[in-house]
């Protein structure tokens, strides 16, 4: 019964490792806090710049929830309902690092630049608090209740999917910062996506 508990709630999780781009260790393409980011080829080393620290935290973003259901897994690979807590437990831990980080990147010089981080930073923690109280409904649960444990994933589930996600969907990216993307080494993989373009 656990294993097959295990094997159809687990989905949750496993769909986190399975979106385009994902891996099981390390960074995709962009600059992190332990890599820094390639030089930036762009004309203005400014915009090249900043443009590759953002995409480093959004880097660093996908491969937070990736080490999360990593670890979570090794640790918990009977226990769904400590391994989903230890999961959001982790990432409730590291995403107020992530925000801190976008709000250190400092006024763009890119147009709609700035309101994009705000965006960013907005959904991070909006996620954040959800993936909280989850955690705190799931700790409560007596066992592993599988319909109680997809009744508190539901509502998160694509929040985290999009957390995980490469190319960045979480938010649009203007026009601004996608073409500053495409010039900047450590955003290669990162923002390559079709947004609408600024207005």
């Amino acid at each position: 019964m656990t294993h097959r508990l295990l094997g159809r709630t687990t989905a949750v999780l496993v769909v986190l490792l399975s979106v385009p781009g994902c891996t099981s260790t390390g960074n995709q393409t962009g600059g992190s806090s332990t890599n820094p980011p390639p030089a930036p080829t762009t004309s203005n080393p400014a915009v090249g710049a900043w443009t590759g620290q953002f995409c480093g935290v959004v880097s660093d973003l996908k491969a937070a929830v990736t080490r999360a259901v990593n670890e979570a897994s090794a640790k918990y690979p009977s226990d769904l309902k400590h391994n989903v807590s230890a999961t959001l437990g982790q990432l409730s831990d590291e995403l107020p690092t992530i925000v801190s980080r976008l709000r250190d990147l400092g006024p763009s010089p890119l147009t709609n630049a700035d309101r994009t981080v705000d965006a960013l930073t907005r959904e991070v923690t909006k996620i954040h608090d959800s993936m909280s109280q989850a955690k705190k409904e799931i700790d409560a649960l007596p066992g592993n209740d599988e319909a109680a444990l997809q009744r508190i994933m539901k509502p998160i589930h694509p929040q985290i999917g999009a957390l995980a996600t490469i190319p960045l969907n979480l938010i649009t990216i203007p026009g601004s910062v996608r073409q500053a993307g495409d010039g900047t080494p450590a955003c290669k993989g990162i923002l390559d996506h079709e947004t609408p373009p600024d207005h």
